[in-house]
C-alpha cells in the first residue's frame, strides 16, 4: 500500500518543479528586467 503513495507523492513534486522552472523560463525571458 506504500507503493502507489510513494510514487503519487513523486509525481506531484515533479509536478511542482515544471511548473516552478516553466515560470522561471517565463520571467527569465519575458521580463528580463527582473534580473
Amino acid at each position: 500500500m506504500l507503493y502507489p503513495t510513494f510514487f503519487t507523492i513523486q509525481k506531484e513534486e515533479k509536478a511542482i518543479v515544471c511548473d516552478h522552472l516553466f515560470l522561471f523560463l517565463h520571467l527569465f525571458y519575458f521580463d528580463p528586467e527582473t534580473f
